[in-house]
Order: structure tokens, then C-alpha cells, then sequence
């Protein structure tokens, strides 16, 4: 909506909620698959940091939808294996 204030607040929460998400990996129990969650979550939140930079939507979209197949994988997830 034109916000330039309230667009950098949000993409600085969208960049902190990747940040708590890196930072729970846990790479010895998760190996490859938290490696390259790491991996995931850093080019993401690089891809905020230009969206921001360049007013670009389409970047913004790019790392919604990642975020929401990360969600579905995590929901696809048997109770019993989630800690």
C-alpha cells in the first residue's frame, strides 16, 4: 500500500521469524537435511533484503510460497517425530 515504514517493519519481522527458524536447527540430529534448511532459510532471507531494496513483489511472493511448502512439509510430519 505504498507504506515504505510499515513494508520494512514487516519484512524485518518476515526476516526474524527465518532467523528463530535457522537458529532451532540442529545440525548434528538433522544433518543434511538441517544443512540444507540453513541453506534455505539464509538465501530467504537475502531474497527479503533485496525485495526490499528493489520494491519487488514478485521476490516477496517467491519467499511466501517457500515458506508455506516449508509449513506443509512440517504439517505432513507424524506427531510422534515432532520435539
Amino acid at each position: 500500500n505504498n507504506s515504505i515504514a510499515n513494508k520494512g517493519e514487516n519484512i524485518s519481522k518476515a526476516i526474524g521469524i527465518i532467523g528463530g527458524l535457522k537458529s532451532s536447527l540442529n545440525r548434528e540430529a538433522g544433518g543434511t537435511l538441517a544443512e540444507n534448511l540453513s541453506h534455505l532459510y539464509d538465501y530467504m532471507a537475502n531474497r527479503l533484503v533485496i525485495a526490499n531494496l528493489r520494491d519487488d513483489e514478485r521476490i516477496l511472493d517467491e519467499v511466501a510460497s517457500l515458506m508455506v511448502e516449508i509449513k506443509m512439509g512440517w504439517d505432513g510430519i507424524p506427531d510422534e517425530f515432532k520435539n
